[in-house]
Protein backbone atom coordinates (compact mmCIF):
# COMPACT_ATOMS: atom_id res chain seq x y z
CA UNK A 1 0.00 0.00 0.00
CA UNK A 2 1.35 3.03 -0.89
CA UNK A 3 1.11 5.85 2.02
CA UNK A 4 -0.20 9.59 1.15
CA UNK A 5 2.12 11.86 0.24
CA UNK A 6 3.91 14.56 2.56
CA UNK A 7 5.86 17.28 1.61
CA UNK A 8 9.52 18.19 2.76
CA UNK A 9 12.23 21.12 1.87
CA UNK A 10 15.01 19.84 -0.19
CA UNK A 11 18.14 21.74 -1.94
CA UNK A 12 20.00 20.78 -5.04
CA UNK A 13 23.13 23.36 -5.07
CA UNK A 14 24.46 25.36 -2.12
CA UNK A 15 23.18 28.84 -1.55
CA UNK A 16 21.03 30.92 0.82
CA UNK A 17 17.05 29.99 1.20
CA UNK A 18 16.39 30.90 -2.37
CA UNK A 19 18.09 27.54 -3.15
CA UNK A 20 15.33 25.41 -0.99
CA UNK A 21 12.31 23.46 -2.79
CA UNK A 22 9.00 22.27 -1.38
CA UNK A 23 8.75 18.84 -2.68
CA UNK A 24 5.82 16.44 -2.26
CA UNK A 25 6.69 12.48 -1.53
CA UNK A 26 4.72 9.70 -0.22
CA UNK A 27 5.65 8.98 3.14
CA UNK A 28 8.14 6.31 4.33
CA UNK A 29 8.49 3.43 6.65
CA UNK A 30 10.65 3.78 9.48
CA UNK A 31 13.84 1.41 9.57
CA UNK A 32 15.58 -0.28 12.21
CA UNK A 33 15.96 1.84 14.94
CA UNK A 34 13.90 4.53 13.50
CA UNK A 35 10.65 6.66 14.16
CA UNK A 36 8.79 8.34 12.13
CA UNK A 37 7.13 11.64 13.39
CA UNK A 38 4.28 13.89 12.59
CA UNK A 39 6.58 17.37 12.71
CA UNK A 40 4.26 20.05 14.81
CA UNK A 41 7.20 22.80 14.96
CA UNK A 42 10.68 23.19 13.88
CA UNK A 43 13.30 25.91 15.14
CA UNK A 44 16.47 27.26 13.41
CA UNK A 45 19.65 26.60 14.15
CA UNK A 46 23.27 28.96 12.86
CA UNK A 47 23.88 24.93 11.66
CA UNK A 48 21.26 25.09 9.13
CA UNK A 49 22.41 27.93 6.99
CA UNK A 50 25.50 26.84 6.91
CA UNK A 51 24.48 22.92 6.00
CA UNK A 52 22.36 25.01 2.84
CA UNK A 53 25.72 26.97 2.17
CA UNK A 54 28.00 23.83 2.43
CA UNK A 55 29.81 25.50 4.45
CA UNK A 56 29.43 23.13 7.66
CA UNK A 57 31.34 20.57 9.39
CA UNK A 58 28.92 17.97 7.10
CA UNK A 59 28.61 18.15 3.23
CA UNK A 60 25.19 17.63 1.89
CA UNK A 61 24.62 14.80 -0.59
CA UNK A 62 22.58 16.43 -3.48
CA UNK A 63 19.21 16.22 -3.64
CA UNK A 64 19.80 16.58 -0.11
CA UNK A 65 17.46 17.13 2.42
CA UNK A 66 17.27 19.85 5.11
CA UNK A 67 17.04 20.72 8.49
CA UNK A 68 17.84 19.43 11.85
CA UNK A 69 15.56 20.41 15.16
CA UNK A 70 12.00 19.10 15.42
CA UNK A 71 9.54 18.20 17.50
CA UNK A 72 6.40 16.40 16.95
CA UNK A 73 4.47 13.12 17.46
CA UNK A 74 5.64 9.53 16.89
CA UNK A 75 3.67 8.47 14.14
CA UNK A 76 5.46 5.34 13.54
CA UNK A 77 8.35 2.79 15.20
CA UNK A 78 10.84 0.69 13.58
CA UNK A 79 11.74 -2.54 14.39
CA UNK A 80 13.99 -2.90 17.35
CA UNK A 81 12.68 0.45 18.64
CA UNK A 82 11.98 -0.08 22.97
CA UNK A 83 10.00 2.49 25.14
CA UNK A 84 7.98 4.81 22.84
CA UNK A 85 4.67 4.37 22.28
CA UNK A 86 2.35 5.59 19.27
CA UNK A 87 1.21 9.49 19.92
CA UNK A 88 4.31 10.30 22.33
CA UNK A 89 5.44 13.79 21.99
CA UNK A 90 9.32 14.27 21.33
CA UNK A 91 12.09 16.19 20.46
CA UNK A 92 15.25 16.35 18.15
CA UNK A 93 18.93 16.18 19.66
CA UNK A 94 21.76 16.91 17.62
CA UNK A 95 22.98 13.36 17.18
CA UNK A 96 22.31 12.22 13.60
CA UNK A 97 23.63 13.23 10.45
CA UNK A 98 21.42 16.21 8.83
CA UNK A 99 22.38 14.72 5.36
CA UNK A 100 20.56 11.29 6.11
CA UNK A 101 17.75 12.62 8.35
CA UNK A 102 16.88 16.35 7.12
CA UNK A 103 14.03 16.82 9.16
CA UNK A 104 12.15 19.92 7.75
CA UNK A 105 9.02 18.42 6.55
CA UNK A 106 5.76 17.56 7.24
CA UNK A 107 7.16 14.00 8.42
CA UNK A 108 10.36 13.28 9.29
CA UNK A 109 12.54 9.85 10.59
CA UNK A 110 14.77 10.46 12.82
CA UNK A 111 17.34 7.56 14.84
CA UNK A 112 15.33 7.17 18.03
CA UNK A 113 18.46 7.31 20.20
CA UNK A 114 18.08 10.91 18.93
CA UNK A 115 15.17 11.98 20.54
CA UNK A 116 13.65 13.14 24.42
CA UNK A 117 10.40 12.94 25.78
CA UNK A 118 8.50 16.37 25.72
CA UNK A 119 6.44 17.65 28.78
CA UNK A 120 2.87 17.77 28.18
CA UNK A 121 3.17 21.48 29.71
CA UNK A 122 5.39 22.76 26.86
CA UNK A 123 4.17 24.14 23.04
CA UNK A 124 5.01 22.66 20.30
CA UNK A 125 6.63 25.71 19.97
CA UNK A 126 8.38 25.56 23.00
CA UNK A 127 8.96 21.61 22.42
CA UNK A 128 10.94 22.32 19.37
CA UNK A 129 13.13 24.91 21.38
CA UNK A 130 16.04 23.25 23.93
CA UNK A 131 17.30 20.07 22.66
CA UNK A 132 19.70 21.04 20.51
CA UNK A 133 21.30 24.03 22.79
CA UNK A 134 21.10 21.71 26.25
CA UNK A 135 23.01 18.85 24.66
CA UNK A 136 25.26 21.14 23.50
CA UNK A 137 26.11 22.92 26.34
CA UNK A 138 25.79 20.24 28.68
CA UNK A 139 28.69 18.16 27.42
CA UNK A 140 30.80 21.15 27.12
CA UNK A 141 30.20 22.45 30.69
CA UNK A 142 30.12 19.53 32.31
CA UNK A 143 32.23 17.09 30.55
CA UNK A 144 35.14 19.39 29.05
CA UNK A 145 34.48 22.12 32.14
CA UNK A 146 34.18 19.72 34.46
CA UNK A 147 31.59 22.87 36.20
CA UNK A 148 31.12 22.80 40.25
CA UNK A 149 29.29 24.72 42.57
CA UNK A 150 30.50 28.17 42.94
CA UNK A 151 32.41 28.18 39.86
CA UNK A 152 32.80 31.32 37.26
CA UNK A 153 31.64 31.19 33.36
CA UNK A 154 32.25 33.56 31.03
CA UNK A 155 29.44 33.43 28.29
CA UNK A 156 30.47 35.40 25.21
CA UNK A 157 27.71 36.06 22.83
CA UNK A 158 24.95 35.16 25.42
CA UNK A 159 22.21 36.18 23.31
CA UNK A 160 22.94 33.51 20.97
CA UNK A 161 20.41 30.73 21.42
CA UNK A 162 23.50 28.62 22.77
CA UNK A 163 24.24 30.87 25.23
CA UNK A 164 20.65 31.90 26.70
CA UNK A 165 20.41 27.91 27.36
CA UNK A 166 23.62 27.94 29.05
CA UNK A 167 22.57 30.78 31.80
CA UNK A 168 20.09 28.47 33.52
CA UNK A 169 22.25 25.22 33.27
CA UNK A 170 25.17 27.30 35.06
CA UNK A 171 23.07 28.21 37.98
CA UNK A 172 20.98 25.21 38.06
CA UNK A 173 24.93 23.63 39.33
CA UNK A 174 25.09 26.46 41.83
CA UNK A 175 27.86 28.04 39.77
CA UNK A 176 27.85 31.79 38.48
CA UNK A 177 27.50 33.33 34.78
CA UNK A 178 29.07 36.29 32.97
CA UNK A 179 27.44 37.12 30.20
CA UNK A 180 28.35 38.86 26.92
CA UNK A 181 26.76 40.99 24.36
CA UNK A 182 28.07 43.82 22.44
CA UNK A 183 25.14 46.32 23.46
CA UNK A 184 23.11 47.67 26.24
CA UNK A 185 19.83 47.03 24.52
CA UNK A 186 20.32 43.05 25.19
CA UNK A 187 21.22 43.43 28.62
CA UNK A 188 18.02 43.14 30.64
CA UNK A 189 16.80 40.33 28.19
CA UNK A 190 20.27 38.40 29.70
CA UNK A 191 19.57 39.26 33.37
CA UNK A 192 15.79 38.38 32.97
CA UNK A 193 17.18 35.02 31.61
CA UNK A 194 19.02 33.88 34.35
CA UNK A 195 22.77 35.66 33.70
CA UNK A 196 24.54 36.76 37.39
CA UNK A 197 26.57 39.55 35.30
CA UNK A 198 26.12 41.30 32.35
CA UNK A 199 28.99 42.74 30.41
CA UNK A 200 28.49 45.49 27.53
CA UNK A 201 31.34 44.69 25.18
CA UNK A 202 30.99 47.75 23.32
CA UNK A 203 30.92 50.12 26.61
CA UNK A 204 32.86 48.18 28.96
CA UNK A 205 36.04 46.55 29.60
CA UNK A 206 35.34 42.69 29.75
CA UNK A 207 39.39 41.78 31.28
CA UNK A 208 38.53 44.52 34.39
CA UNK A 209 34.80 43.90 34.74
CA UNK A 210 35.69 40.42 34.77
CA UNK A 211 38.54 40.72 37.24
CA UNK A 212 36.34 43.13 39.48
CA UNK A 213 33.65 40.62 39.51
CA UNK A 214 35.49 37.43 40.67
CA UNK A 215 37.85 39.43 42.95
CA UNK A 216 40.48 39.08 41.10
CA UNK A 217 40.60 35.78 40.13
CA UNK A 218 39.40 35.45 36.70
CA UNK A 219 36.48 33.32 35.46
CA UNK A 220 37.40 29.30 35.65
CA UNK A 221 35.54 28.76 32.23
CA UNK A 222 34.98 30.57 29.30
CA UNK A 223 32.35 29.27 26.63
CA UNK A 224 33.12 30.82 23.46
CA UNK A 225 31.97 31.24 19.80
CA UNK A 226 33.51 34.63 18.85
CA UNK A 227 37.23 34.01 19.21
CA UNK A 228 38.58 35.35 16.28
CA UNK A 229 37.09 39.14 17.75
CA UNK A 230 37.64 38.74 22.06
CA UNK A 231 39.64 35.13 21.86
CA UNK A 232 42.77 37.48 23.41
CA UNK A 233 40.66 39.21 26.02
CA UNK A 234 38.71 35.71 27.06
CA UNK A 235 41.90 34.16 27.48
CA UNK A 236 42.80 36.95 29.57
CA UNK A 237 39.98 37.00 31.79
CA UNK A 238 40.35 33.47 32.24
CA UNK A 239 41.90 32.40 35.87
CA UNK A 240 45.57 30.58 35.21
CA UNK A 241 44.70 26.67 34.13
CA UNK A 242 41.30 27.57 33.12
CA UNK A 243 38.96 26.16 30.32
CA UNK A 244 38.87 27.76 27.25
CA UNK A 245 35.60 25.83 25.25
CA UNK A 246 35.64 27.26 21.65
CA UNK A 247 32.20 25.97 20.56
CA UNK A 248 31.36 28.03 17.11
CA UNK A 249 33.11 30.82 14.90
CA UNK A 250 30.30 33.78 14.22
CA UNK A 251 32.91 34.99 12.26
CA UNK A 252 36.34 33.54 10.40
CA UNK A 253 39.40 33.44 13.60
CA UNK A 254 42.18 34.88 11.84
CA UNK A 255 44.82 33.92 14.39
CA UNK A 256 45.60 32.46 17.94
CA UNK A 257 46.64 34.22 20.81
CA UNK A 258 49.18 31.43 21.50
CA UNK A 259 51.45 33.85 24.13
CA UNK A 260 48.64 34.51 26.23
CA UNK A 261 47.46 30.69 26.13
CA UNK A 262 50.97 29.74 27.41
CA UNK A 263 51.25 32.64 29.97
CA UNK A 264 48.23 31.88 31.90
CA UNK A 265 48.66 27.41 31.15
CA UNK A 266 44.96 27.77 29.64
CA UNK A 267 43.35 24.61 28.85
CA UNK A 268 42.05 24.95 25.03
CA UNK A 269 39.09 23.34 23.53
CA UNK A 270 38.07 22.98 20.24
CA UNK A 271 34.52 21.61 20.68
CA UNK A 272 31.97 20.26 18.60
CA UNK A 273 28.89 18.47 20.24
CA UNK A 274 29.49 15.31 17.92
CA UNK A 275 32.33 14.13 19.95
CA UNK A 276 30.13 12.98 22.69
CA UNK A 277 26.54 12.76 20.40
CA UNK A 278 28.32 10.94 17.31
CA UNK A 279 27.69 11.56 13.84
CA UNK A 280 28.95 8.89 11.02
CA UNK A 281 28.44 11.28 8.12
CA UNK A 282 32.07 12.73 9.98
CA UNK A 283 33.66 9.68 11.31
CA UNK A 284 32.76 10.69 15.16
CA UNK A 285 31.13 7.69 16.91
CA UNK A 286 30.03 9.54 19.77
CA UNK A 287 30.50 8.22 23.13
CA UNK A 288 27.48 6.25 24.17
CA UNK A 289 27.53 5.66 28.01
CA UNK A 290 27.98 10.08 28.38
CA UNK A 291 25.47 10.54 25.46
CA UNK A 292 22.67 8.40 27.35
CA UNK A 293 23.51 10.20 30.88
CA UNK A 294 23.15 13.45 29.09
CA UNK A 295 19.52 12.61 27.94
CA UNK A 296 18.43 11.45 30.92
CA UNK A 297 19.84 14.89 32.76
CA UNK A 298 17.91 17.16 29.95
CA UNK A 299 14.64 14.91 30.25
CA UNK A 300 14.78 15.18 33.98
CA UNK A 301 15.86 18.88 34.22
CA UNK A 302 12.79 19.72 32.01
CA UNK A 303 10.13 17.04 33.69
CA UNK A 304 10.57 19.48 37.11
CA UNK A 305 11.12 22.56 35.34
CA UNK A 306 14.28 23.54 36.52
CA UNK A 307 15.30 23.63 32.63
CA UNK A 308 12.82 25.64 30.52
CA UNK A 309 12.73 26.27 26.36
CA UNK A 310 14.34 29.03 25.07
CA UNK A 311 12.94 32.01 24.49
CA UNK A 312 11.28 32.41 21.42
CA UNK A 313 11.83 35.55 19.20
CA UNK A 314 9.56 34.76 16.50
CA UNK A 315 6.86 32.63 14.87
CA UNK A 316 5.85 31.27 11.66
CA UNK A 317 3.60 29.81 10.90
CA UNK A 318 3.52 26.80 7.72
CA UNK A 319 5.92 24.86 6.41
CA UNK A 320 6.06 27.10 3.39
CA UNK A 321 7.97 29.69 5.96
CA UNK A 322 11.10 28.53 6.16
CA UNK A 323 13.12 30.28 3.65
CA UNK A 324 11.46 33.70 5.37
CA UNK A 325 12.69 32.24 8.67
CA UNK A 326 16.19 31.43 7.60
CA UNK A 327 16.17 34.87 5.89
CA UNK A 328 15.50 36.15 9.35
CA UNK A 329 17.80 34.66 10.67
CA UNK A 330 20.71 35.49 8.23
CA UNK A 331 19.72 39.24 9.38
CA UNK A 332 20.83 38.86 12.77
CA UNK A 333 17.94 40.32 14.74
CA UNK A 334 16.49 37.38 16.78
CA UNK A 335 17.56 37.10 20.57
CA UNK A 336 15.94 33.19 21.36
CA UNK A 337 15.02 30.94 19.05
CA UNK A 338 13.25 31.24 15.59
CA UNK A 339 10.11 28.76 14.74
CA UNK A 340 7.76 27.46 12.15
CA UNK A 341 4.99 25.74 13.40
CA UNK A 342 3.17 22.99 11.40
CA UNK A 343 -0.65 22.87 10.78
CA UNK A 344 -1.32 18.85 11.26
CA UNK A 345 -1.29 16.58 8.42
CA UNK A 346 -3.50 13.90 7.65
Amino acid sequence: MTLPSVRHWQFDRPGGPEVLRLVEEPRVEPGFGELRLRVEALSLNRSDLMFLNDAYVEKPIFPSRFGSEVAGMIEAIGPGVEGFAISDRVATLNAFAISQYGTFGETALIPARAVVPVPDRLTAAEAASFGFAYLTNYFALFELGHLKPFQTVLVTAATSTTGLAALPMIRSAGAISIATTRTIKKRDALLAHGADHVVVTDEEDLVARVMEITGGHGADIAYDCVPATMGMQVVNALKRRGDWIVYGFMTEPEGFPWWSVAMRTVAFHLYKVSEFAGNPAIGLPGHEEKFIEAKRTIAAGLKSGRWKPLPIDRQFDGLACVPEALAYMASNQATGKIVVTLQATG
